[in-house]
Parts: C-alpha cells; sequence; structure tokens
C-alpha cells in the first residue's frame, strides 16, 4: 500500500504567514505540519509516499523532506521513499489524488490530507483493509464545515453530504482515506461541483453505491490546520505532549491479571501505543495471579507481537495483593503505573497522570469522576471510602482507584506485606508516612465487560474487614511501640 500526502491549497485562512509559504511548512511546536502526516504513515507501516504540492512550493518540501532520509520504515529498517507530484491549481481533493495514480499503480493507497494532525493510532484500519474504501470520521461541533456522514440503524455509511447548510449528524469525514485501486476508475467521467472542484465526496458516494464504504471514528485528539486559532491549539497541545514525554524517562506499565481473557489483550496493545508515545524505554508486565480461563496462553501468544510484554505467573493463586507485590517487584523502570486488567479504566488517560506529576509529586492516584457500577455496589463503596479514610487518616480523595503513577524510589521505601485488596490502604498510609507528595486527577470509570467481582461475597468481605483490622494495629499500635522503643534507646 503506499501513502497519497495532499499539500496544495493557498491557505487563504492563515494569511499574512501563506503570502509567503505553504501552510503545510509552517510550524506547530517544534516541526512543521508536514512531519506530522508524513510519521502518522510512517508509523502505521507505509514507507512509500507521494507528497503532491503546488508548483511554487515543491522545491520548500524538497529542502525539508528531501527523499525522505528522516523517516525509517518498520518493515525495512531504512529510510522510507517520498516523491513528489505537481498540482498546478487547487482543483479538488479527487483531482489531487489523480496527480498520484501512476504512482500508485496497482497498489490500494492511503490518501492524506497534510493539513490534518491526528493522534489515533490508524495501523489497525490499514493491516486489515481488504478493499473498497474505508473514511475516517470524528465528531464536530461544526459539521457545515465538512462532509458529514448519515448512518442506518446498523451503522452503515448511506450518504455523505458535503459542507450541509442543516448537518444531519455531527459526525464529520476528515481528512484521511483509505482506497482500493478501483478509486482512479471512479474518476473517470466525474463532473465539477458547482464550486468547479472536482470533491472526493464524490468517490466515496460511489463507494456507498456498491455497498464497499467503511468508517472509523476517531476517538483522540485531531486538529484540522486552516486556521490560525486551531494552527495556535495544535501547537500548545504538541507542547504539552513534548513536555511530557520529557518527565519519562523510563517506564514499567502493569496490570494484575486474574480471569481476564476477555480484556487484558487489549489492556496490553493499548499501553504499548501509549507507551510508545512517551518514551522508547518502556515494558509492560502482567502478573497473572492463577487464571484458569486461558488468560495464559493469550498472554504468550499476545508476546509474539509484543516484545516488550514480560509475563509472571503465579503457580497458585496470591490474592490482589500478592499480584501488585509481584508487579512492584518486576518493575524496573523508574516511573511505575498500574491499572487492573479488567478494563474497567482507560489506559490510555495515563497522560493525565503524568500531567500532574511535576518534580515536587512522587505519586499521582486516579479518582473516579463518575462510578459505573450497579447501585449497591457505589454506596457500598461509599461507605467504604469514607470510613477507611477516617479510620486509617488518609486524605486522598479515591483510595478505592487502582489508577495510580508512583515514582520507583517511592516503591523502593515501602514495605508492603498484604496479599488482599487491603494492600491499597496499606500502600497509601506507608506512602504518606514516609512524606512522599501526592497528587490527584479525575479519571474515567467504565462498567465491567468480561468476568465478575471476586469482591463482594460475604466470606470475602469478612476476610477484608479482618485484615483491615490486623492492618490498622500493625500501622498505629505495633508502629508506635516500635517507635517508641526506638526513642527509649535513642
Amino acid at each position: 500500500m503506499k501513502g497519497v500526502i495532499l499539500a496544495g491549497g493557498q491557505g487563504t485562512r492563515l494569511r499574512p504567514f501563506t503570502h509567503i509559504t505553504n501552510k503545510h511548512l509552517l510550524p506547530i511546536y517544534d516541526k512543521p505540519v508536514i512531519y506530522y502526516a508524513v510519521h502518522k504513515l510512517v508509523s502505521a507501516g507505509i514507507d512509500r509516499i507521494m507528497v503532491v504540492t503546488s508548483p511554487e512550493h515543491q522545491k520548500h518540501f524538497v529542502d525539508i523532506l528531501g527523499s525522505g532520509q528522516d523517516f525509517i520504515s518498520k518493515k525495512t529498517g531504512k529510510q522510507i521513499q517520498i516523491v513528489y507530484g505537481i498540482q498546478n491549481k487547487p482543483s479538488g481533493i479527487a483531482d489531487g489524488l489523480y496527480i498520484a495514480k501512476d504512482y500508485v499503480g496497482d497498489d490500494n493507497c492511503v490518501l492524506y490530507l497534510g493539513d490534518n494532525i491526528i493522534e489515533d493510532d490508524i495501523s489497525e484500519q490499514i493491516e486489515n483493509f481488504h478493499g473498497g474504501a474505508t473514511v475516517f470520521l470524528k465528531e464536530v461541533s461544526d459539521p457545515d464545515r465538512f462532509g458529514v456522514v448519515t448512518m442506518d440503524d446498523s451503522g452503515n455509511i448511506v450518504e455523505i453530504e458535503e459542507k450541509p447548510i442543516a448537518p444531519k449528524s455531527n459526525l464529520a469525514v476528515i481528512g484521511l482515506y483509505i482506497y482500493d485501486n478501483t478509486v482512479f476508475k471512479k474518476m473517470v467521467g466525474q463532473p465539477a461541483s458547482d464550486r468547479g472542484e472536482y470533491e472526493i465526496t464524490y468517490l466515496n458516494n460511489k463507494y456507498i453505491e456498491e455497498g464497499r464504504l467503511k468508517s472509523a471514528i476517531l476517538t483522540k485528539e485531531w486538529f484540522d490546520i486552516g486556521t490560525l486559532d486551531s494552527l495556535l491549539e495544535a501547537g500548545n497541545f504538541m507542547k504539552q505532549k513534548r513536555l511530557l514525554s520529557e518527565r519519562v524517562v523510563s517506564l514499567s506499565i502493569f496490570f494484575p491479571c486474574y480471569n481476564d481473557k476477555g480484556t487484558i489483550a487489549s489492556m496490553v496493545l493499548e499501553a504499548k501505543k501509549v507507551a510508545e508515545s512517551l518514551t522508547p524505554d518502556f515494558e509492560i508486565i502482567v502478573i497473572d495471579d492463577s487464571s484458569t480461563d486461558g488468560s495464559r496462553e493469550l498472554l504468550r501468544e499476545l508476546q509474539d507481537t509484543v516484545p516488550e510484554l514480560k509475563l509472571v505467573f503465579h503457580i497458585e493463586n496470591q490474592g490482589y495483593g500478592g499480584a501488585l507485590r509481584s508487579g512492584f517487584a518486576a518493575a524496573t523502570k523508574n516511573l511505575v503505573f498500574y491499572t487492573d486488567g479488567d478494563a474497567q479504566y482507560d489506559v490510555s488517560e495515563l497522560p493525565l497522570l503524568l500531567g500532574k506529576l511535576d518534580d515536587a509529586v512522587d505519586i499521582v492516584n486516579g479518582y473516579k469522576i463518575k462510578r459505573s457500577d450497579p447501585l449497591y455496589r457505589i454506596i457500598i463503596g461509599l461507605v467504604y471510602q469514607y470510613a477507611i479514610k477516617f479510620v486509617f487518616g488518609l486524605k486522598i480523595r479515591d483510595i478505592d482507584c487502582d489508577f495510580r503513577l508512583i515514582r520507583k524510589r517511592v516503591l523502593d521505601n515501602i514495605n508492603l506485606h498484604s496479599d488482599t485488596g487491603t494492600i491499597c490502604v496499606e500502600m497509601i498510609k506507608k506512602i504518606e508516612q514516609g512524606g512522599f507528595k501526592f497528587a490527584e486527577v479525575g479519571v474515567s470509570h467504565y462498567n465491567r465487560t468480561y468476568g465478575s467481582s471476586q469482591f463482594f461475597t460475604f466470606s470475602r468481605v469478612a476476610k477484608t474487614l479482618y485484615r483491615l483490622t490486623l492492618l490498622w494495629f500493625d500501622l498505629f499500635v505495633r508502629n508506635g511501640r516500635r517507635a517508641e522503643k526506638k526513642n527509649t534507646y535513642d
């Protein structure tokens, strides 16, 4: 598959800058706009790219991008190939794609409008493309500026309307498309639109008529660099992203897993995407606490595609506390993040924690913005929260939120012993007693989609209350006696 990046146009809304240069060469923080488009395609496995631009700006693109020497192919380990096409006048997106017809040849192609910046990973859609066309959609607040889709009850696109006066939805077609080779045949006889351009919507509607147009909805940040405001907004976003990555020298991500076969693979894959966006030095660890649902076999298979994945298998079930202790012991990087393997938290929100991590903070604790649980669990959870915070004198907002980022040196300075869920209370109290500094941030909480909670049974609740009593005695009575004895000898 080849890539085609359109980088022409007059950029009238970005004047006076575009009086002297192409808008795709304007800076977004520390890189020109065009770099983000090339990088997105390369990271998705595309290593042969044509950049289509205007004749007066071709030299400028060659000066910046050259033949692709600054980008390395994931397939070959060598530099990618970048070639150039000329669009003599802005005659529409379909016209820009047609210029690449001979370059694409018999291949399929990804068409990328170079003034779009996309944070979502698109490699899955590219790898799984088997013909027809795929358009990428994003919910927007101003759909009248875009091509807007109408879907039937089954989620199939039935119509795309270009810049409608009265939009039928807020799902806009953004500047990213995947086409099979028949796209060029569909251009034969294509009429120009009322504004004198050859619209890409015409081609997409042809695929709809054939029943061969699919869609993918983007969920992460997306920028359309068409105005001064969007230029500034994207620059600020990339600056903040860079600052976050500078805070992450190295990163351990781990998940305790017990019968989480239905969710653990997606958690690991999402963790890999997040970690790769932050640092090249990372590891992903799964502590399987003697699962019986096939989680172990799935994890072993996953190691073939995620070489950063380390597996720790407990021969016998050691409880939630035992799984966490194994995870902390296995982590080797300077920052340690963990959450549960049941996907009730979203790993992609890890940057929210990093946003709170500065030199004065040692641990960032998430708190549930809204708990997605049955009502009885919400009520029991609130009672538990307030009781535990009162009895143990804890200051954080949500002791029960297992979405935490901790500096490794903090973990090296505390000793944990709990083998049940009481480990969270033990850990937070000991970190507080150690004088380490906390920050907190709200995170999303989702319904469990696979398996069931292991906690809400009479025997487990009784065991937890018993363990909490022992923990309180150890933290407040025995520790007090030890401190008193130490002072006596001093």
